[in-house]
């Protein structure tokens, strides 16, 4: 999870657990706590659904335009659809396919 998201959802918490024990303050501050654990949430998962669906739909032309690195995170998708497990990408790009992967045979 990113900083700025953990950082949201901690505030967001904090607004509330200060709006029940203070009992004093306006409701716009409990929803304001919960707009803003709700983006929060919404930045941190939004880039992992839309890659799934990104490569789920990929055609040779939009395969061909990847980036380096999206094209090893592409590869590594379909090991992972394809039942592989302990999927790793090495850390560095280097104008390769860098990936470690196990599978458990019949």
């Amino acid at each position: 999870m990113k900083s700025d998201s953990f950082s949201g959802i901690i505030l967001g918490i904090a607004l509330i657990v200060l709006y029940f024990h203070l009992g004093t303050l306006s409701p716009y501050i409990f929803y304001l706590a919960i707009i803003i654990i709700l983006v929060a949430l919404f930045t941190t998962f939004y880039p992992i659904i839309s890659k799934k669906k990104r490569f789920s739909r990929a055609q040779l032309e939009s395969i061909d335009v990847m980036t380096g690195y999206d094209f090893e995170e592409y590869i590594s998708y379909l090991l992972k659809k394809n039942e592989f497990q302990n999927i790793k990408l090495t850390p560095k790009y280097d104008q390769g396919i860098d990936i470690i992967a196990t599978k458990k045979w019949d």
